[in-house]
């Protein structure tokens, strides 16, 4: 995300937020294994969860509108 903010063209931010909206998802499926494997408990996995969704949901309405702005 810093890197986005830094970018020098929109190409180049919607590149970066890309890349960060598929780290979001990657924390996700990492979230999910610390949960099955029992190093989370359920609390903590649905805390964290859901923060990790809303930045997740944040990152992709960014892209979409970012790649709309640029097809234009």
């Amino acid at each position: 995300m810093e890197e986005a903010v830094a970018a020098i063209s929109r190409k180049e931010f919607s590149a970066k937020i890309s890349i960060s909206y598929k780290e979001a998802r990657e924390c996700m499926l990492w979230l999910k294994l610390l949960f099955d494997t029992k190093t989370l408990d359920e609390r903590s996995f649905s805390s964290i969860s859901k923060d990790c969704d809303e930045i997740a949901g944040i990152l992709f309405a960014i892209l979409r509108k970012t790649r709309m702005s640029n097809e234009k």
